[in-house]
């Protein structure tokens, strides 16, 4: 017998992040490791990060603490 459950995820640490006249999933995904250093230079080691097709980046964080420095970030 299988276990086939996915992990559990706090839905509370799911963002979209979303640029103001800039398109974050295109950058993402053209310098995927600059991207990855910047965001973990800046909130710290995330647990998933995700392009979506509208122009943001899905980031599942580790820690409430992450989010919320992300919700107060303007640049």
């Amino acid at each position: 017998m299988s276990n086939n459950k996915k992990p559990w995820i706090d839905t509370n640490l799911v963002m979209f992040i979303k640029g103001t006249n800039f398109d974050m999933s295109k950058e993402a995904s053209r310098q995927p490791i600059e991207f990855s250093r910047r965001l973990g230079s800046t909130i710290g080691k995330v647990s998933e990060v995700r392009l979506i097709a509208n122009g943001c980046v899905k980031v599942t964080c580790q820690l409430v603490k992450q989010k919320n420095i992300t919700l107060n970030l303007t640049d």
